[in-house]
């Protein structure tokens, strides 16, 4: 009976406890705070702390002090805010003893956030704010001058919890990761991760300057696309390590993550002009070239214009279609032995490595959790650089060989050419020592020779001037006989055209017609001049007038081709003026109206003449080039 009643009572106490448990559970557990004791350095995670969710975004901090019970802890492992529209309020409360032994730091690991106010509460004290920090607040007014956002936890000496709250407002996707470390742990880990990314940007740029010599000694296009991927890796790794927001623009933090989101757009281009052009997959695989630049200038259209800051490009589900292409063809290339260096395979097969690592964490199949997996991809990047250039190296280095080797060949040939040219020139120094003798006695022989071509050369010269001259006086004779006939209509209209074929000719004999017996200006009558204006006008020098070459005779106010005109004249004048204006112009192409004009000229210096001397053939007897002076 007695252990029956003992049973009962200790069923009855478990009851009552399991109640109270129930009842004052979530409370309890809020209560307690995160020991630190004897660690250097502690991770804060979503079992750590408590969250509140304010949809509305109108909470202050004087609500969330009083209105504690609205805290609530997260049931999953680790915590990222999707809804970039809302407010997200933690709460995590910290043993003070330990914080009052040493100096600690507070940081916030994943600080690609819009905004972040961090307020600090000792016991039951109002909280006061710390810090107000993220890509809307200028860099330069954090304490802490860290890429990632740092700030002190400083309580008094008998502060026992001192509780931390943080309101995050951000417009991108963070994931709740915190830790609290030591300041001489902070000091020495953030000193290591400086020193590590600044040996990784040097290395970085040391390839992009050993790629910049090779391109200049090569001079191939492909030293040019492996600094394209380069200048593509340092933006990629600028943007995702948060640098870029505290070394190139600390005025204006949040173009860190339009780097981000542009780099990544970089990258893809980069590594895919690289692949492409080193597989030469145009040249082997034509329709699989047009299938990777779809697919991957298609994903990258969408990317831009259909994705927001974050959704990560390799969110994508298309995106590693191109790059599994591309490894496809490089194994092929490979057993095709087309690739003599494994450096592209080795390179390219860890990056495609590392990116199906980023593809599983954007679908939430994997999440990195160590420092190291964090930069791993930086890592993956450099290795890929280190071993494209090594693999330039190594290309340069078998061009050289082949340039030795080429080199070494043609100085041994060089060697024997020179063995049987110095025999050659042996021989050859004989046989010129002979012709020497040969040659001496010979110019003796010429020199007679030549003596006597000297004699008969002047006396042909002689001749030849004797000739000239005769032939000139020829030639003036039978041009002044052609001329007199023409000018006594004695000749063909062939033989007309012969002799003033064009204007210049016919402007030529005007001129020597008119100044026959020399110049003399009709206004002052000086025979001096010079060059005036028209063709073959003459200025005087004392008056400056200006006579034309046309002036005073029948071609005076011309307005159609002087040629043609000496031809009408002709024409007319052979025909005695017994020709149609119709035959005129069918004859030179002109039109009838013209030709009648200049024809009642011509008819009218011929009736003058006639006139003049009493005598109807007088035109006739002087020739037709009589009637040009009027």
């Amino acid at each position: 009976m007695h252990i029956l009643k003992c049973k009962i009572y200790t069923m009855l106490i478990r009851t009552i406890l399991i109640t109270l448990l129930f009842i004052l559970g979530e409370n309890f557990l809020q209560a307690q705070p995160i020991l630190l004791e004897d660690k250097e350095e502690l991770l804060i995670s979503a079992p750590d702390f408590t969250l509140v969710v304010d949809s509305l975004n109108s909470l202050s901090i004087d609500d969330i002090v009083t209105k504690r019970k609205l805290f609530k802890r997260p049931n999953v492992p680790m915590f990222v805010t999707t809804d970039t529209s809302v407010t997200y309020w933690i709460k995590m409360s910290i043993d003070a003893t330990t914080l009052q032994e040493n100096s600690w730091v507070f940081e916030i690991l994943d600080s690609h956030l819009s905004s972040v106010e961090a307020y600090l509460a000792e016991d039951q004290n109002y909280p006061t704010k710390i810090v107000s920090a993220g890509y809307n607040h200028h860099f330069g007014d954090r304490e802490f001058e860290h890429k990632n956002i740092t700030f002190p936890l400083r309580v008094g000496d008998s502060t026992k919890i001192a509780t931390v709250y943080l309101c995050y407002k951000s417009e991108f996707n963070n994931v709740l990761l915190f830790k609290v470390s030591k300041i001489t742990s902070f000091l020495s880990y953030a000193l290591n991760e400086y020193l590590s990314l600044g040996l990784f940007y040097g290395t970085i740029l040391c390839l992009l300057l050993v790629n910049f010599i090779l391109f200049l000694i090569l001079r191939e296009r492909y030293q040019v696309l492996i600094i394209f991927y380069l200048f593509s890796v340092i933006s990629m790794g600028l943007s995702e390590d948060n640098l870029a927001s505290q070394y190139l623009w600390v005025e204006n933090p949040v173009n860190n993550y339009h780097l981000m989101k542009f780099s990544s757009v970089f990258f893809t281009i980069a590594i895919t002009f690289l692949s492409i052009n080193f597989l030469k997959i145009k040249k082997y695989h034509s329709t699989l070239f047009y299938l990777i630049w779809v697919v991957t200038l298609g994903n990258i259209i969408y990317f831009l214009t259909m994705k927001g800051y974050n959704s990560p490009m390799w969110n994508l589900y298309l995106f590693g279609v191109p790059f599994a292409i591309i490894f496809y063809v490089l194994v092929r290339a490979i057993k095709a032995k087309r690739i003599k260096t494994w450096y592209f395979f080795i390179g390219y097969s860890t990056l495609l490595l590392q990116l199906l690592a980023l593809v599983l964490k954007s679908h939430n199949l994997y999440i990195f959790n160590s420092i190291l997996t964090v930069y791993s991809f930086n890592v993956t990047l450099l290795i890929v650089g280190l071993l494209i250039t090594m693999s330039q190296f190594d290309k340069f280095k078998k061009l050289k060989d082949e340039k030795e080797a080429i080199q070494i060949r043609e100085i041994t040939t060089l060697k024997e050419q020179e063995k049987v040219i110095e025999q050659k020139v042996v021989e050859r120094t004989q046989e010129v020592e002979e012709q020497k003798e040969i040659v001496f006695y010979k110019n003796k022989e010429l020199e007679e020779v030549n003596d006597l071509l000297l004699a008969h050369q002047q006396q042909i010269a002689l001749m030849n001037q004797q000739l000239e001259k005769e032939n000139r006086q020829l030639h003036n004779d039978v041009e002044e006989l052609a001329t007199a006939r023409v000018m006594l209509k004695e000749v063909s209209f062939e033989e007309f055209e012969n002799l003033f074929p064009d204007d210049n000719s016919c402007y030529e004999y005007l001129e020597k017609k008119k100044w026959e017996n020399g110049y003399s200006c009709k206004k002052c009558n000086s025979t001096e001049y010079a060059k005036g204006q028209g063709v073959l006008g003459r200025r005087c020098k004392k008056c400056n007038y200006n006579e034309s070459v046309t002036s005073g005779t029948i071609f005076h106010r011309l307005h159609f081709p002087i040629e043609k005109a000496f031809r009408m004249l002709f024409i007319v004048f052979a025909h005695n003026g017994e020709i149609s204006t119709y035959k005129l112009s069918e004859d030179l192409d002109l039109r009838q109206n013209t030709c009648w004009k200049f024809k009642k000229k011509i008819d009218d210096a011929m009736q003058g003449k006639e006139a003049l001397i009493d005598d109807g053939n007088a035109c006739e007897v002087k020739g037709w080039d009589d009637l040009i002076l009027g």
